[in-house]
């Protein structure tokens, strides 16, 4: 391609050249010869240059041949082998390997007479402090715990603390500390890691926002519920609502992220003896989500989402089952609207009682009465003309369909129009127009 004229600095829509991704991809032959062709140096959308890029990816020969480029100062070194040792630690565990890495980093500040960076002590990584010299490097090869927090320090530090990367790789040692069963600090770093994403909007790689990650969360939040530990799911759900607002203008697909957001929702929801303040806040925080009207790529609300039961099957572990009961009344109390239609016409109605299996799960029994109540209509119809009522008739028992079959006089004038297609013969005013279209 080269010798065909093609661009060798050519950036893809991530901002990065042929090189960036060589270094990604750990391609040592094709660096070299990119190199050696003069290619320009630079920084994808994200802030990642050639060197941090093979260090975040643990490609060691990479990094080497880019560091014996003339132009690459000390400090990039130094801070690209740091960056080096925290993926040996945080991808593979092995800390020997970052101890050696980090120690030819500190060689590296010691003879180029390069200050040593400036690490804040943060409670979320236990107050670990940077080691000042070899002594105190030493030392930390005797604590992997500190290790891993150390490792977490540079990754803030080198490639940024609203990095994509920098709160993947916080949950990942979140998850650990979940499972070795150490559930406060498995939260305080879930905390730290959504706090980080939460801020990430006025970064140049703002598309990778939490509503990427939710499902990890509402997971781990299940685990920790799970091992009777209480979890403060409110600060979770404040911070992914707020998240989810500042989101709004831009064009995202909430499809994969409904779930495990109606999940989170549902696991706050069955905590018990939380205080009126919280229960408070909680009804708050439902509706304010209600009110930002969120619908997927096919037209789906929460409450479609809410009363499937393939939301359930988005993932091998489910933190919580679908249809569930006490979400969908807690939408339902909170505003939601029970007649909103997707693209197929489906209304939350449609979608549960294309879902009735014989014998009929109680939760969808109290589902449906619950829409019913809230103002679903049993007569609404699809794209294809229909209607509930012509799915669930057979399935519910006798009494309960009587309770909530019974048509308004509405109800049964609107079908007359629409079986007798008048409503494009008579004029209705606009607000009658659309209910009668409902039917």
């Amino acid at each position: 391609l080269a010798e065909r004229g093609a661009d060798l600095n050519i950036r893809n829509m991530d901002g990065q050249s042929p090189l960036l991704v060589a270094c990604a991809m750990g391609r040592l032959n094709v660096v070299e010869y990119l190199l050696a062709a003069g290619v320009k140096w630079g920084r994808d959308v994200s802030g990642l240059d050639e060197m941090y890029m093979s260090a975040v990816y643990g490609h060691d020969k990479v990094l080497d041949c880019l560091a014996n480029v003339s132009s690459v100062t000390s400090e990039q070194k130094a801070d690209a082998y740091e960056l080096l040792g925290a993926t040996r630690i945080d991808s593979d565990d092995k800390y020997p390997e970052a101890y050696s890495l980090w120690q030819k980093a500190m060689l590296i500040r010691d003879q180029a007479a390069v200050k040593y960076p400036v690490y804040e002590q943060r409670k979320e990584y236990i107050g670990v402090e940077a080691p000042n010299d070899m002594t105190d490097l030493s030392w930390m090869l005797l604590d992997y715990e500190t290790m891993n927090m150390y490792a977490l320090m540079i990754r803030e530090r080198v490639i940024g603390p609203y990095h994509p990367f920098t709160a993947h790789f916080i949950r990942y040692r979140a998850a650990v500390y979940c499972d070795d069963g150490q559930l406060d600090r498995c939260e305080e770093l879930l905390l730290h890691a959504l706090s980080l994403q939460c801020h990430t909007h006025d970064e140049p790689y703002s598309n990778v926002d939490v509503h990427d990650d939710v499902l990890s969360y509402a997971e781990l939040l299940n685990d920790m519920i799970e091992a009777s530990y209480r979890p403060r799911v409110r600060d979770f759900v404040s911070w992914v609502v707020q998240d989810i607002q500042q989101c709004l203008t831009q064009k995202i697909d909430y499809a994969k992220m409904m779930m495990p957001l109606l999940s989170m929702i549902g696991l706050w929801l069955h905590l018990k003896g939380i205080p009126d303040e919280e229960t408070q806040e909680r009804w708050q925080v439902i509706r304010k989500l209600v009110t930002l009207h969120l619908v997927d790529s096919d037209g789906r609300t929460l409450l479609h989402c809410a009363v499937d039961s393939t939301t359930t099957a988005q993932t091998e572990y489910p933190p919580l089952r679908f249809p569930s009961p006490l979400v969908v009344r807690a939408l339902l109390q909170c505003g939601a609207l029970p007649d909103v239609k997707d693209k197929n016409g489906h209304t939350p109605l449609h979608v549960i009682a294309r879902d009735l299996v014989d014998p009929l799960p109680e939760a969808h029994t109290g589902i449906i009465q619950d829409l019913v109540m809230a103002g679903a209509h049993v007569h609404c119809r699809d794209n294809d003309g229909i209607s509930p009522a012509s799915l669930i008739s057979q399935a519910l028992p006798a009494d309960i369909w009587h309770r909530v079959q019974i048509p308004s006089l509405c109800c049964l004038s609107s079908c007359v129009v629409v079986d007798h297609n008048l409503q494009n013969i008579v004029p209705l005013p606009k607000k009658l127009h659309e209910f009668v279209l409902l039917h």
